[in-house]
């Protein structure tokens, strides 16, 4: 389901057990040990005094960090603000027992609100939809968002567009026009706006793509579509230019 094992919170016997295949990360029986051991990032375990699972928190690392499988896949040194795009929430929701909650805020049947979970995929929620409760595009597609990184959220204060938050100054809301993009999701926040992603990391997004939907799959396809909408006549080679430096913040 997508969660990470921080390398640095293993004890060095369970290090070798990883790197020798010797240890089954789908047995529930481990990822209690894991939570145990407060291995599992952005997962916190609560266990009572026979050391049985009590109940479960979980932080913003849990969507907003991952690892850079140094031992294994899933396994290594945090990078804390990177964006889980593996981690699939519509996964961990659906087998819950009892999701009426949900389906009664929604209107709608259990296998519904099961079958919208299913529909998210790996790196994508849609909070949104516990509000207008619209769980696809007119066009038929998911209607949830790529989990973002969390480099520069000071920009969300609307801080300028300098290091280290590289965010847009002044005013970084946007109508969607001015990015020439479609507006459901826009027309699904109070304001009807965008907002201006910072652009500290912005490398990270090159897993899952682009825009708050990944629509762009490259960062060359997001300069591509801005010198076409724009018309700012780049060459070819000062839009690859532009490129290398936008990976390099």
């Amino acid at each position: 389901m997508g969660l990470k094992i921080d390398v640095d919170a293993l004890p060095s016997s369970l290090q070798q057990a990883l790197r020798q295949g010797r240890v089954n990360l789908d047995d529930a029986a481990v990822t209690l040990d894991l939570l145990r051991l407060n291995a599992v990032v952005g997962v916190t375990g609560f266990f009572d005094a026979k050391r049985n699972l009590a109940s479960i928190g979980i932080q913003c690392a849990l969507c907003h960090s991952t690892v850079d499988d140094s031992l294994a896949p899933g396994v290594g040194h945090r990078l804390d603000a990177w964006a889980n795009r593996d981690l699939d929430v519509g996964a961990i929701v659906a087998p819950s027992p009892d999701l009426s909650a949900v389906a009664s805020l929604l209107g709608v049947d259990d296998p519904t609100v099961r079958k919208v979970l299913a529909s998210w995929g790996p790196g994508r929620f849609d909070a949104e939809l516990f509000l207008d409760g619209e769980p696809f595009t007119p066009d038929g597609k998911s209607a949830s968002s790529l989990i973002p990184p969390a480099f520069g959220l000071a920009g969300v204060n609307l801080h300028t567009h300098v290091s280290p938050t590289f965010t847009e100054p002044g005013w970084n809301l946007h109508t969607p026009d001015e990015p020439c993009i479609n507006d459901f999701e826009a027309n699904r926040a109070p304001d009807r706006r965008y907002r201006t992603s910072p652009l500290r990391g912005l490398w990270t997004h090159e897993k899952g793509g682009f825009y708050h939907d990944g629509r762009f799959a490259t960062l060359r396809d997001v300069v591509d579509h801005y010198n076409a909408h724009f018309r700012l006549q780049l060459s070819d080679a000062e839009a690859g230019d532009l490129v290398e430096y936008l990976k390099s913040l």
